[in-house]
């Protein structure tokens, strides 16, 4: 095992995860939305990194047939960004809450919201509007990973981030040709620096590292860092 200060889980990526809408699909709503927001009807931010703004969509009562918009408005106007046509391999996911759907929008220093539109047939409803502030990530760290002196063997793995925040760190076995897989999560008391004990003596390993702000309401991953490669003393 790997001793670091407490590890905490980044949220789960979704079981559906839907193609990112292009923003040259930008439409108004497909019918007129009733103006009764309902509980059983919701979009929630997940997190904010390189790829966009995730965001995950709750529909209770998805029926196969049914079409789902997210609305999202910016400069003070509402704009469909994406259609979802329900089918049979959605209703559960969605009833779930567990549809993972990423805006690939650049980030604004102006505050977005959200919506979704349930259309049925000449019904519809809307879920209540969020809002996201959507101001970027933190820029990928750079790291540095050195063996230790000590009898047992270690690698110190550190980062330079000012300790504001929290980080992911990726390990390969090199000699082993395994593919990059996470072994920690870190918050910020780690002081940027991870030991790394599950390593063996005469090893070749290679690490990254994602950079973690928890300091606002929404969650902002960094790019991952460049690899870098330590051998451990025989």
């Amino acid at each position: 095992m790997s001793s670091s200060p407490p590890q905490r889980s980044l949220p789960i990526v979704a079981a559906v995860v839907l193609a990112v809408c292009s923003c040259a699909t930008l439409h108004p709503p497909l019918s007129a939305p009733a103006d009764r927001p309902v509980a059983s009807l919701a979009i929630e931010p997940l997190r904010a990194d390189p790829d966009g703004l995730h965001l995950e969509i709750l529909c209770r009562e998805a029926q196969p047939g049914d079409a789902l918009e997210v609305l999202r408005k910016r400069d003070g106007q509402w704009s469909a960004v994406q259609l979802i046509e329900v089918g049979e391999d959605l209703v559960a996911p969605l009833q779930a809450g567990t549809v993972h759907w990423i805006d690939p929008l650049e980030p604004d220093p102006e505050s977005l919201q959200y919506r979704i539109h349930h259309i049925r047939g000449e019904t519809s409803w809307l879920s209540e509007p969020i809002s996201v502030d959507w101001t970027g990530w933190p820029d990928a760290p750079h790291i540095e990973a050195t063996p230790s002196e000590e009898s047992a063997p270690q690698i110190t793995i550190s980062w330079s981030d000012d300790t504001k925040f929290g980080a992911r760190i990726l390990r390969r076995d090199v000699l082993g040709d395994n593919p990059l897989s996470p072994i920690a999560v870190v918050d910020a008391a780690s002081g940027g620096r991870f030991y790394d004990t599950d390593v063996e003596p005469g090893g070749v390993y290679a690490y990254k590292l994602q950079l973690i702000d928890r300091q606002r309401p929404l969650l902002r991953v960094s790019d991952l860092s460049s690899e870098v490669y330590v051998s451990v003393p025989e």
